[in-house]
């Protein structure tokens, strides 16, 4: 619905460029991602106790899909296939145009 509604919004052809948190959360590699991504907040000097809520929220309140999930729903709004551009830990962007009309 989001992604219908943007592409609705946008010119027929208009480029689109999205980001989101995005990791399979059953494989290994995630759990790497998601160490390092904490780390990184540690060594911003977030406090431990506010780095352990960050790990307890994203395990119980955030919804982390798969970035070929994040791409299909992307498509299913209204644009070609989207192309990832980006990454850094978890964060994924992406670049599409929207289909013509």
């Amino acid at each position: 619905m989001l992604f219908a509604a943007i592409a609705g919004r946008l010119k027929s052809g208009g480029i689109l460029a999205s980001s989101d948190l995005a990791s399979d959360v059953q494989s290994e590699r995630y759990q790497s991602l998601l160490e390092v991504w904490l780390r990184t907040m540690a060594a911003a000097n977030v406090s431990p106790e506010r780095v352990q809520q960050m790990r307890d929220a994203y395990e119980r309140d955030v919804s982390i899909l798969p970035p070929k999930t994040v791409e299909a729903i992307i498509a299913s709004g209204g644009f070609e296939s989207p192309v990832q551009f980006y990454q850094a830990g978890l964060i994924h962007a992406w670049f599409c145009r929207s289909r013509p009309r």
